[in-house]
């Protein structure tokens, strides 16, 4: 090959390797900076849910739910759940405790961000784990959710939270209620 031709192809090779470094810097930069943005909302969206967790919206339906926990907050990435003595990570409750905190804090953050709407719950077998006693408090909870306005369908295969739901649902809700039983 001739100089000039080697050089030729020398020079458009260089170009080629400017150009793919040049596209290489432009990903990384637009890396960081996507990066960057995604840490950003992160910030601001723990930012929010802190505030939620301290909100009279997100704290009343734990309360009136648990009948115990008044006080939420996260330490080193763990929520804290407190009553009026002790502090509990959510990790060392029961299934029961667990499952009524997590129905609050779904019914409480989805309140903060409705304010005055209404929404549906789709609830499968959520009272399970709960105490005997503790299911009449839940399902009574679920009622007053229904009288303001919320659309509440449960699922359930327990006789115990199904009578339940029966009384309670007839006896307030009256022509609200609705029992669908499926057989197989």
């Amino acid at each position: 090959i001739n100089w000039e031709k080697l050089l030729g192809n020398l020079k458009e090779k260089r170009i080629e390797k400017q150009n793919e470094l040049k596209l290489i810097e432009a990903k990384i930069i637009a890396g960081i900076n996507v990066h960057k943005i995604i840490n950003q909302l992160r910030e601001e969206e723990d930012k929010k849910i802190l505030e939620g967790l301290q909100s009279k919206t997100v704290l009343e339906p734990l309360i009136n739910i648990t009948n115990r926990y008044n006080k939420l907050k996260i330490v080193e990435d763990e929520l804290i759940v407190s009553d009026d003595f002790n502090n509990f990570s959510l990790r060392d409750l029961s299934t029961g405790a667990k499952e009524q905190i997590m129905l609050a804090l779904r019914i409480g953050f989805t309140s903060k961000l409705l304010k005055k709407n209404t929404l549906f719950l789709i609830l499968d077998d959520a009272f399970q784990h709960s105490d005997w006693d503790r299911r009449e408090i839940l399902i009574n909870n679920l009622k007053d959710i229904a009288e303001f306005g919320w659309q509440v369908i449960y699922l359930t295969m327990d006789d115990h939270i199904l009578g339940l739901f029966d009384r309670i649902g007839e006896k307030y809700l009256k022509n609200e209620y609705k029992r669908i039983i499926i057989n197989n």
